[in-house]
Parts: structure tokens; sequence; C-alpha cells
């Protein structure tokens, strides 16, 4: 017990009882025994004591990291009060105050809290940093985000050995599409079944332990979010977004920086800048859940999504980046698959035609020829991707690109080399670029059985483009 506190218990009383019996000398009189109380990095409670004369009103700041609450009455005229802080999840120090009222008198105590340390073994990158350290990345698609489970879709179960496959063919950064709502046991708390939190744990873990940079996201997941960027959903998938995020990050959180997360994939916002608006609170619910589970988790670099993924619309409708408290952790998403008659389109529409060759590989003559989406309309809408992030200091993830492999077609020849071009060009020219792009495969060009190589073609270009691209370009 400090003796300023002694003073206070012993000799207070008596000078605020005369006070109280004398009229002339009847004004409120309050003292605090801490003008000031600072807090370490990792927030906590500690005791404040007052005594007065009169009823006190004590008031904390508007920040919400900071509360004070009664804890006891000590003796006739000493009061304590509990004072409680929130682990500092940013890198810079902080402070508030809590006003003390009674009767005519006010008094200030100041709350100051050190800054958070980055401690965590392997969490010294920034995001241009480790972005800048990739060098080639890969999709495990229709897989853990399967509706109906990890081999609903076709595939089996991710191995520690195909990862190791990967790894070795040059791929040092996978991203892993999760489902998460189909393995929710309770709709009010949003409660994720433990079972699948493991599961997704032991398949980061086959990627840190080889010393490949890994992504966690929220994939379709059925919709409830990417389907539903609009004010009548954002209220509760905001609550759900926060409830989700917060036990992924908890699970999760003992990964060092070769983990980042992803807080959701192509949220639907069809070029409507309300749904924007409303895309952009459930991107910053994601960082603040995140950011609030500590740890690793402070300084863990995030990632967040363009309006469905796009190049062009991100462009134009993103805007600002959505807040942080710590600074330079953040990375974009995007996806490339331009032109998409060529790189997706499974059946002739009115709109276009599936096209089958593409580049130096068109077919004189062919109406199976892309129209649109050359190699200089790709770099093109790479550098708006350049321009308003990367030289900004702000690191995109091309997150998924890729072609669509067609059989039994005429001048095949043409199309396979047609894909491995094209497969080529957006891995060089997004390296180029700034942009770190992760090629999209649903086990379709390297085997998730043994860990071979399928596809020649698509597998040859991605590794040309890699080796041939600059990044980092800076």
């Amino acid at each position: 017990m400090n003796r300023l506190y002694l003073l206070l218990l012993y000799v207070l009383p008596f000078v605020f009882s005369c006070s109280k019996d004398n009229p002339e000398q009847g004004d409120a009189k309050i003292v605090i025994a801490q003008s000031e109380i600072t807090f370490s990095e990792t927030g906590g409670t500690e005791d404040l004591y007052i005594q007065s004369n009169v009823a006190l009103e004590l008031k904390s700041s508007d920040e919400s990291w900071c509360r004070v609450a009664p804890a006891s009455t000590t003796s006739t005229l000493t009061l304590k009060y509990a004072v409680t802080v929130d682990a500092n999840p940013n890198t810079d120090e902080r402070s508030t105050t809590i006003t003390v009222k009674g009767g005519n008198s006010t008094e200030i105590v100041t709350i100051k809290q050190l800054a958070a340390e980055i401690t965590g073994k392997g969490m010294e990158s920034d995001a241009m940093t480790l972005a800048g350290k990739i060098y080639a990345g890969w999709n495990i698609g229709n897989t853990l985000e399967a509706i109906g489970g990890e081999t609903a879709w076709g595939n089996p179960q991710i191995t520690e050995s195909y990862v190791k496959a990967l790894k070795q063919y040059g791929f040092n950064a996978i991203r892993i599409p999760c489902s998460w709502d189909q393995y929710i046991e309770n709709t009010t708390t949003y409660k994720i079944k433990d079972s699948w939190l493991d599961r997704v744990n032991e398949v980061v873990g086959y990627c840190v332990n080889n010393d490949v940079y890994a992504i966690v996201n929220i994939h379709w997941d059925g919709g409830w979010l990417e389907n539903n960027c609009t004010p009548d959903k954002q209220e509760a998938n905001n609550r759900k977004q926060q409830a989700l995020w917060t036990q992924i990050a908890n699970r999760l959180n003992h990964y060092d920086e070769h983990l980042l997360f992803a807080g959701t994939n192509e949220p639907n916002v069809d070029n409507d800048a309300g749904k924007m608006t409303v895309l952009k609170t459930y991107l910053q619910t994601f960082i603040d859940a995140v950011r609030a589970t500590g740890g690793n988790n402070a300084v863990r670099n995030l990632i967040v999504q363009g309006p469905n993924a796009d190049i062009a619309m991100t462009n134009t409708l993103f805007g600002s980046m959505p807040s942080d408290v710590v600074n330079n952790r953040l990375m974009v998403e995007i996806h490339y698959y331009n032109p998409w008659t060529f790189c997706g389109l499974a059946q002739d529409e009115s709109w276009g035609k599936m096209a089958y060759y593409w580049g130096d590989y068109e077919v004189p003559g062919s109406d199976r020829n892309a129209t649109f989406g050359d190699e200089t309309e790709m770099k093109g809408l790479f550098t708006q991707m350049k321009t308003k992030f990367v030289d900004n200091n702000i690191p995109v993830i091309l997150g998924e690109y890729g072609v669509m492999i067609r059989t039994g077609i005429e001048n095949q020849e043409a199309h396979n080399l047609s894909r491995q071009l094209y497969d080529r060009t957006v891995a060089r020219e997004a390296k180029n670029h700034g942009l770190v792009p992760f090629y999209w495969d649903t086990g379709n060009v390297i085997s998730r059985n043994t860990g071979a190589v399928i596809e020649s073609y698509d597998f040859e270009g991605i590794m040309e483009g890699a080796a041939e691209g600059k990044y980092p370009f800076f």
C-alpha cells in the first residue's frame, strides 16, 4: 500500500468531516490517489482510490477499450473503482481519460497504455515485405470449401505429401478456400464445430511446417455473405462475420506470419455503390474481429477483397482502405479470368461463344478465337491495381486465375499452347505489376492423389511466368 493512499485513508476523512460540519468550508473536495495509471500492452484491471465528501460520478472517455466500474467502499469516505483496459493491438501507445465529478468539482485521471510489441517469432514482415517473399501461389480448390464435406466435390482429403509436392515444384504459398457455415453447431452463437476448426488447423500446419505461406478465407460458404451485401442483411451478417472470425482467429493464432487471413472471396456487389458500402462494413468487421484476439493476430497480415474481386470494379468503386489499428498490414485481393469466354465459359451463350484459342496461338479464320482480353488489356488492368494500391505500399493478391481445359476439340495443340501462353503471361505480368498470383486448381493440373503433374502445358506456363516475373519489382 503506497504512502499517498495511507495519507488519504487516515488523514483526509478528518479533513472532509470538518468540511462537512463547517458551512464556510462546504465546497466539494475530491482527492484521487493516482492522477495517472499506466497499463502494459496486455491490459488488465487496476484499482483507482478516491476520497470525497460528496457523491461521485465517474465517466470514462468514449474509448471502448477502457472501462471503469465501482469496486467497493474501503472506509467511510474512501471509494475503490476498478479500471479495466483491453490488450493493445497497436504498435503505438494510446491514452484516454476518466472524468470524476462531484458537486462543483471535477478531476481528471489519465489512462495510458504501452504499445504492443511484436514479440511473436516470425511476425516481423509487413504486407509489402511478406508479399515480396511469395514466388508462386496455388489454390487447393473444391476441397475445404466443398458443400457437403471436404471430399463432396470429388477430391480426396488434403495430405501433407501433396503440400510437399507443391513446395518441391516451386509453389511457396497456398490459398485454402474454406467453408464454415455448414459446420456451425449453434445458430444463435454461430459456434463452429471444434472438429472442423481442428481440421483446418491441421491443413494450415501442413503448409507452415513446410515453410509454405497459407491463406485461409471464408469462401462462398453458401452465399450467406457473398450474395447479401445489402442493407437488410448488414447487421445480421456483421454479427455472424464477427463470431466466425473470432473463432477462426483464436484457433489459428499460434501460427507465425506464414498464415494470412482473407475476409471473404468474391463478394457480389454488382457495381453498386450502396452494396459496396455494406461490403466495407463486412471487411471492417473482419479486421476488427481478428485484431481483437491479440497475440500474433494483433499484427498478422490480412487480406480484403474488392467488389466481385473484379479489377475494374475495384479500381472505380473500392475507395479507401478499411481502418486498422496497426500500420501496413493489409493487402487487397482481386481475381482474373479475362476473357471469360476463354477461361471459364462452359457453353455458347447469346452474348459470346466459348473461345479455345488465345494470343499467338489463335487459329486463322476460326470462330473460337478470343475476341477480347488480350495481353494489352491485361497489362492495362494490372496497371490499375499497381497505381491504386501497390504504388501506395498496399500489395495486391491475385487470388485466382486459370483457364478451362478443353479436350476433344479441333486444333487441340493450339488450345493447349494457348493455355500455356495465357498462364505464363498472367503469372509474369502480375509479378511485374506487383500482384501476387495464385493459380486456381481443382485437381486437374496436379494430381491430389499422387502429386504428379497431369497437365504439363498449364504447369509449365505457370512456372515459366513465375520465373520471368520481376516481383518484387521495387
